[in-house]
C-alpha cells in the first residue's frame, strides 16, 4: 500500500494532516511535540496494520502514542507517521466472572480503575490516572499494588501486537511466547499493542492515604523514619517521599502514604511520621481510584519535563541526605527548574524481586528502589541543556549508576546502544534475537531501541 488514496480508501479511522481540524501533536509534556506528517487514528488492529505498511512503503518514521505521556517524544515524530491509538481505541471490558480487564492500546489508568472497581475488582497499573496503559505496561508497570500483586506485566494475560510486517498477533504464555516474553519489558520495539487482558484482583473500594509535608529543616528526622519504616514494610503499604517546591510556595517534603486495609492499620503503620509534626496533614480513608489522582506535580498538560531515574539500594540515609543539596543547586543554577520533583517511591519489592530475572524482558527485579527526577522548566529556551541537568543533578546524589526503569528515564531515551544494553541487561542478547524476528528492520526505534540481532 503505498499510495495516500489507497490508504484513505481502505482506513476506517480518520487520516490527518496539519491543517485539519483533528491533527493533534500535542502530549503532556510541551517539549515532547513533533510536527508529524500524518497522525492517524485507527478504530481496530487492521487499521494499525495497514498505517504501518503506509509508512514503511513511503519511507516515514513511526511513532506510537497511547497516552502520550513520553517527555522524551518516543510518542511522536517530526515528519513522519503517528498511530495515536488514545482517540479512538481507547475502551475498557471487565469479565467480572474470570476476573479479567480488556483493555485497549490507547486507554488511560484512570479508566480501568473507574471500570474495575465498579466490580471490587482492580488491575495493577500506574500512579497518574492519565498515563496511557500500553507505554506504562510494556515498560514493566510499577504501581501502588506492585508490592502485593506484583508489576503490571507479571499481571499480563495476553495481548495483541501488530509487528513490523503487519501481521496481527496474539502473545500469550501459549501463543507466541517468545514475543509474549518481549513485549513484557521490551516497550515498544516489538509494535503497537492494540489489546491487552490483565488479571484483576479483588480490592476494598477505601484505602489509607497519608499526605504529610514537612518543611526542609525536617530532612534529617523525616529520612530517620523513613529508614526504620522500610525495615519492617508489609506488602500492603508503599510510600512516595517527594523533594520539591509547591507553586507559590517554599521547599519541602512530601510524605504520600499508602495502606491497602483499614484506617486503624494504616494509622498505625504510620504514626511515626505525624508524630514528627508535620505543617500539612491530610490523612485518612479514600476511594483507592483517587490516589492515582493524587500527583499533583503530574496534573497538568502543555508544561515542560523530562525524567531521569536510577535504581538506588534500600534506604541509604548517606544517599538520601543528598537528594535535597542536589535538588537545591539544580534550582540555584537554572532558576526555571524550580517545581521540579525528586521521588524516591518505595513499594515492597519482595513480590517483584520474586520473579526470575529473564522471565520477562524486564530486568530491574533486583528489590532496589527507584529513585527519579521529574524535571520541569517555564524557559523554552533551556530546552535543549535539559538532558545535561537532569544528569548532573542525578550525579550528585547517585555516586554509582545502579541500573534505572526504563520508563522514568527518558533522558536517556535516544542516548545509543550502550544504554539499551544497560536498561535491559542479561535479557538483551535475546531482545536482539526477538527483534530481528519480528522487527529486522528496526522500525519501531522510538524508546530504548534494541539492535536486531
Amino acid at each position: 500500500m503505498t499510495s495516500l488514496q489507497d490508504f484513505r480508501s481502505s482506513f476506517k479511522g480518520q487520516i490527518t494532516t496539519e491543517g485539519d481540524a483533528e491533527y493533534d501533536i500535542t502530549r503532556w509534556a510541551k517539549n515532547a511535540a513533533r510536527k508529524a506528517k500524518y497522525v492517524v487514528y485507527p478504530v481496530n488492529a487492521e487499521d494499525v496494520s495497514k498505517a504501518i505498511l503506509f509508512a514503511k512503503a513511503n519511507c516515514l518514521e513511526i511513532a506510537i502514542c497511547g497516552g502520550g505521556h513520553s517527555p522524551s517524544g518516543a510518542s511522536s515524530t517530526e515528519g513522519g507517521l503517528v498511530i495515536d491509538l488514545g482517540k479512538k481505541m481507547d475502551g475498557v471490558r471487565i469479565d467480572v466472572e474470570k476476573k479479567l480487564a480488556y483493555v485497549q492500546g490507547g486507554a488511560v489508568w484512570g479508566s480501568v480503575d473507574d471500570a474495575s472497581m465498579k466490580h471490587g475488582l482492580v488491575a495493577v497499573g500506574g500512579v497518574v490516572s492519565h498515563t496511557g496503559v500500553g507505554g506504562l505496561t510494556t515498560g514493566g508497570g510499577y504501581g501502588w499494588l506492585s508490592g502485593e500483586h506484583g508489576l503490571a506485566i507479571d499481571n499480563l494475560v495476553s495481548a495483541t501486537v501488530v509487528v513490523a510486517s503487519g501481521e496481527i498477533l496474539t502473545a500469550s504464555d501459549t501463543e507466541n511466547p517468545d514475543l509474549f516474553w518481549g513485549i513484557r519489558g521490551g516497550g515498544s520495539n516489538f509494535g503497537p499493542v492494540t489489546e491487552f487482558v490483565f488479571k484483576l484482583h479483588e480490592q476494598r473500594m477505601e484505602i489509607y492515604v497519608t499526605e504529610l509535608v514537612f518543611p526542609n529543616d525536617r530532612v534529617s528526622q523525616v529520612l530517620d523514619e523513613i529508614v526504620a519504616w522500610g525495615k519492617s514494610q508489609t506488602p500492603k503499604e508503599a510510600l512516595h517521599l517527594v523533594f520539591t517546591v509547591p507553586p507559590g510556595g517554599h521547599p519541602c517534603i512530601i510524605v504520600l502514604g499508602m495502606y491497602n486495609g483499614p484506617l486503624e492499620e494504616g494509622e498505625e503503620r504510620f504514626k511515626r511520621f505525624v508524630a514528627l509534626g508535620p505543617i500539612h496533614n491530610k490523612s485518612g480513608n479514600m476511594p483507592y481510584p483517587q490516589i492515582n489522582k493524587a500527583e499533583k506535580h503530574a496534573a497538568v498538560r502543555g508544561q515542560n519535563r523530562l525524567f531521569r531515574g536510577t535504581f538506588v539500594p534500600t534506604f541509604d540515609k548517606e544517599l538520601l541526605s543528598r537528594i535535597e543539596p542536589a535538588r537545591q543547586k539544580m534550582v540555584v543554577d537554572h532558576p526555571s527548574t524550580v517545581n521540579s520533583a525528586i521521588i524516591l517511591e518505595c513499594y515492597n519489592p519482595e513480590k517483584v524481586a520474586s520473579v526470575p530475572v529473564d522471565a520477562t524482558a524486564h530486568a530491574g527485579r533486583h528489590g532496589n528502589r527507584h529513585l527519579s527526577l521529574v524535571l520541569n522548566w517555564n524557559d523554552d529556551g533551556l530546552t535543549s541543556q535539559m538532558r545535561q541537568v537532569s544528569k548532573d543533578a542525578m550525579s550528585n546524589i547517585v555516586l554509582k549508576d545502579t541500573g534505572a526503569y526504563g520508563n522514568l528515564s527518558d533522558a536517556d531515551v535516544g542516548s545509543g546502544a550502550e544504554r539499551s544494553i544497560e536498561l535491559f541487561g542479561k535479557n538483551y542478547p535475546r531482545l536482539a534475537s526477538l527483534k530481528k524476528k519480528y522487527d529486522p528492520e528496526n522500525i519501531f526505534n522510538k524508546w530504548f531501541a534494541i539492535r536486531p540481532a
